[in-house]
């Protein structure tokens, strides 16, 4: 992002998409973990974790249509079709999501104003 604009760089302000994808355990997310699942990925990963509250954060500031995607583990599976998407999705240490299911969403919800503004958690 570029500083003072606080939007990509390139998108004229107040137009734009930008979808991100980020991970469970930041943000909101961090409590809808079970069993301390959001504690113990902060732990394990705690400066990735912290790039992406920062991420996140940026994002939140940018005049375009956003959308923050937080995926479980992610796996190169098959695709299974069955991914669960919501701003309060409940997760745990083992959730997974594989990557075809995720890019597909990432896709899906191009251009769906619902989601705009709004940081979804994603798993299968």
């Amino acid at each position: 992002l570029s500083g003072s604009a606080r939007r990509p760089r390139g998108v004229p302000r107040g137009r734009g998409r930008l979808i991100v994808e980020s991970s469970v355990s930041v943000g909101e997310s961090y409590h809808t973990g079970s069993f301390g699942a959001g504690f113990m990925v902060k732990l394990v990963l705690k400066e990735v974790m912290a790039d992406k509250e920062e991420q996140e954060a940026a994002v939140r500031k940018s005049d375009c249509d956003w959308t923050i995607v937080r995926p479980a583990t992610l796996t190169f599976k098959r695709a299974r079709g069955n991914l669960k998407a919501g701003t309060d999705l409940r997760w745990n240490i083992t959730s997974t999501a594989t990557r075809a299911d995720v890019a597909e969403y990432l896709v899906k919800i191009l251009d769906d104003p619902a989601t705009y503004s709004k940081a979804i958690t994603v798993r299968n």
